[in-house]
């Protein structure tokens, strides 16, 4: 059974009690959304570059507020740098579902779906180099996708921009990877940044869907993206828990 970490928080958030502003988030609050992330994707992982990670803390931080999980990247069984982690919701946006005249009803079919584990990634929040003891703490990559000024947090728009920095060509958040390149690096390539962290179901060929306005602008716009976003997160669930990927198709 796949959890859905949102219900997990908000349990009558099914029965008429929606209310988006007084949501708790499961990027922020919930346990089992980092332990089952990491245990799919951290755990006696080996990175792209040869590293390996060792988890060693998921905890709330900072009075509190928020849950991180924490790992240490190895090399030759030396820790060269400990990095603190954050979960990112990369379904299809409630804020901009609701805007674009989506009913409330529509935003919890989103969610049925969408706060699975598949709706979810892990992105750096800092990383310190051991060696040296310098702590890196820049614009976080999760906070930079979202908004106008990013790609309104839709990751296939995200990881287009993203494939244009690790060929070295013209990016919009180009400032915003040079900040979080020590973590980037470690995958060597978009192509192994993208099976590292199981996303293949929101690339094609070209790496972008082929959606012409950042948000869709009409109800019947806005329901067909996002139903065309929970059928990758639906597909990416089935690769998170390891099923042959022709049985993924029978969801």
């Amino acid at each position: 059974m796949v959890r859905n970490y949102f219900e997990l928080l908000n349990p009558s958030y099914n029965g008429g009690e929606f209310n988006i502003d007084r949501r708790l988030d499961p990027d922020s609050y919930c346990k089992e959304l980092y332990e089952d992330l990491s245990e799919v994707l951290l755990k006696n992982k080996v990175l792209p570059n040869g590293d390996v990670i060792d988890i060693y803390e998921t905890s709330l931080c900072i009075n509190k507020k928020y849950y991180e999980t924490r790992i240490k990247i190895k090399s030759n069984d030396e820790v060269i740098y400990s990095v603190g982690l954050g979960t990112d919701y990369i379904g299809a946006s409630i804020h901009w579902a609701l805007e674009s005249g989506l009913s409330k009803k529509d935003c919890i079919d989103i969610l049925k779906t969408s706060r699975t584990l598949g709706g979810h990634i892990f992105l750096p929040r800092w990383i310190r180099e051991e060696k040296t003891n310098t702590l890196h703490r820049g614009i976080s990559l999760n906070i930079a996708k979202g908004g106008k000024k990013g790609f309104c947090d839709r990751i296939d728009l995200f990881l287009k921009d993203l494939s244009c920095w690790y060929l070295k060509k013209e990016c919009k958040l180009q400032e915003v990877y040079e900040k979080n390149k020590l973590w980037l690096c470690l995958f060597k390539n978009f192509d192994n940044f993208v099976k590292f962290n199981k996303l293949q179901d929101f690339i094609d060929n070209n790496y972008v869907e082929n959606i012409q306005d950042i948000i869709p602008k009409s109800c019947d716009e806005y329901k067909e993206f996002s139903k065309n976003i929970n059928k990758k997160i639906n597909s990416r669930n089935f690769r998170l828990f390891g099923y042959p990927i022709d049985e993924r198709t029978k969801m």
